[in-house]
């Protein structure tokens, strides 16, 4: 027990370490700070979005409720600042709340690998180096960054399938109040993302080849059971759902348009095949080729094992099938759905590894503890240098935050100017004081936008000031499937110039494309940035223009560069 409880201490040091260092990514699109704010501010605890369901946003509404009550006490007025418009991301500490919430499930995921990881063998040493795998994985690792849905949902269907193997494993017939747990997590973890509800075949499916002799009534009242508490607590993290008409509808509304949205994919992030895809990215890069490697082997290994009765195989195993299954047969090209797999993939490698120690001390008669200590240490190096990498790069200062520092030169709080850009600057651009007289731009998730956009562009070009170009805006007109063709808006007869914010160490065009970094830093550019965000120019036409802007750079210790406008990345790109 002391030994079991040293390594949960170890696990959850490496853990909140790599979890907290470098803080919060920003910008993040799908952070749910802002809709827990609304729900209990503005809503009346209704969230009025169903994209998602309403477990995550309720948590985080219940963090920050209590903090905006407690807080004026100390001079911190949240509320005031809500009101006032003030309160941003950068407002200090107030995402620091946010970040616990998900370095708790952070934390819960790899406490529930070691668990269920001992429960298939019975071992302490493959039990540690399952959770130091997922500790270190780079996906999750990145991810405990991020204030959303997804480290939620991998916890609490990890957590799920641990207590289905716990409880399983007796050979006495469940209780009610077994099944009743069972199903309340269930419930969670699809009030988490309503994916979590794949849990549930492979809970059904244990519960039906467990050692004692169910008749078939049986099992399907402990199925109905499971279901009915796991709908129950479904319906009370989502209440408005069946109390509110209007939710109701937009509930089925959110269903439609997330089942359509996985059909029809997003602009940019879109793939043919999300079997390949989420194999040779969201794995490669998330979870590294080796740890892979070592799944494959402690997949068979596992199959192969008969000490391990089928009942406890069957529901990571299961599980691991369906969710693949689930994304792979969707056009959506987003790394972060592979996050639910990750626990039971490091289940899986900690299992390879065991059992290519116990081979070589068969054969070579090497103690499986230094090929185990051996292996691990090539497992782990590499993941653990770039998730310290990762946090380092994402303490830094996010180009867009230097944009904003740009905006706010007090060059520009005299003449109005005349502005396009892409969806990824548009707040920046709004928020600032600049001037703005005619602001032109476009959201980023379909193609007929940036038609739209573009046409207004060529149109209008003449009579603009700046164009705002950034790669996460404008990478997937390149990287899109097919690439969208539209010409450059600017007449090359006059190129103007263009001003570069680079977050990168050498010229984009020696850069991989990857498209995860939208979020925070990430393969495969990880190790050519030197900080966040995207790769910003700043085009102009006019001389005066981009001298002024390097005047700006150069009082705000911004590093600008500056060259020939037809020189700069996009106008090369786009033509």
């Amino acid at each position: 027990m002391k030994r079991t409880l040293q390594d949960l201490a170890l696990l959850s040091l490496i853990s909140l370490v790599l979890g907290m260092a470098g803080g919060v990514a920003k910008y993040h699109p799908d952070t749910v700070v802002w809709k827990a704010i609304q729900t209990f501010l503005e809503n009346g605890w209704n969230p009025q979005f169903f994209n998602y369901p309403g477990l995550v946003i309720y948590g985080h509404a219940l963090v920050y409720a209590s903090l905006f009550q407690i807080l004026p006490i100390f001079g911190m007025d949240w509320a005031a600042q809500w009101q006032a418009g003030s309160l941003t991301e950068f407002t200090p500490f107030f995402l620091v709340p946010g970040h616990f919430v998900t370095l708790v499930f952070s934390l819960l995921g790899v406490l529930c690998t070691y668990g269920v990881t001992w429960e298939l063998t019975r071992r302490r040493y493959p039990s540690l180096l399952a959770g130091l795998v997922l500790a270190t994985s780079f996906l999750w690792v990145s991810h405990s960054h991020y204030l959303t849905v997804d480290i939620p949902l991998a916890a609490l269907c990890m957590a799920a399938l641990g207590l289905t193997l716990y409880f399983t494993r007796q050979n006495a017939p469940l209780g009610v109040g077994k099944l009743c747990v069972l199903g309340i997590v269930l419930g969670l973890a699809t009030s988490a993302k309503y994916n979590g509800i794949l849990v549930y075949p492979a809970m059904v499916a244990a519960l039906g080849l467990r050692r004692e002799k169910l008749g078939g009534w049986r099992w399907v009242r402990d199925s109905l059971i499971v279901l009915g508490m796991s709908a129950i607590a479904f319906s009370l993290t989502n209440p408005f759902i069946w109390l509110d008409s209007q939710s109701f509808t937009s509930f089925q509304d959110a269903i439609a348009f997330e089942a359509n949205h996985a059909q029809t994919g997003h602009y940019g992030y879109e793939t043919d095949n999300g079997w390949l895809f989420h194999l040779r990215h969201s794995l490669y890069y998330g979870y590294g080729l080796l740890p892979l490697i070592l799944a494959g082997i402690g997949l068979i290994a596992l199959l192969k094992n008969r000490a391990i009765p089928h009942f406890q195989k069957l529901p990571i195993l299961g599980f691991l099938i369906l969710f693949y299954a689930l994304i792979g047969g969707s056009t959506l090209a987003f790394g972060r759905y592979m996050l639910p797999m990750l626990p039971g993939l490091a289940v899986l490698t900690a299992i390879g590894v065991s059992a290519i120690a116990q081979s070589w001390q068969a054969q070579f008669k090497i103690k499986t503890q230094i090929a185990s200590g051996a292996i691990a240490l090539l497992l782990l190096a590499p993941q653990t240098a770039n998730a310290v990498l990762h946090n380092q790069i994402i303490a830094q200062t996010d180009t867009r935050t230097q944009l904003s520092r740009l905006l706010e030169d007090e060059v520009w709080q005299q003449t109005p100017i005349n502005v396009y850009s892409g969806g990824y600057t548009r707040q920046n651009l709004l928020r600032s004081h600049l001037p703005i007289d005619r602001y032109l731009t476009h959201r980023s998730q379909n193609p007929e936008y940036y038609q739209t956009g573009f046409a207004q562009l060529q149109a209008q070009q003449a009579s603009l000031d700046w164009m705002v170009f950034d790669s996460f805006s404008h990478d997937r007109m390149l990287y899109s499937s097919p690439p969208l063709s539209v010409p450059f808006p600017f007449n090359p007869e006059v190129p103007g110039g263009v001003v570069q914010i680079s977050p990168y160490q050498r010229d984009k065009a020696e850069i991989p494309f990857s498209p995860e970094s939208l979020y925070g830093p990430y393969l495969p550019d990880l190790a050519y940035r030197k900080q966040p965000g995207p790769l910003i120019e700043i085009y102009s036409t006019r001389e005066a223009q981009i001298q002024q802007i390097l005047d700006a750079c150069q009082r705000q210790n911004i590093p600008c560069q500056s060259q020939v406008g037809n020189r700069g990345y996009y106008w090369q790109m786009l033509q």
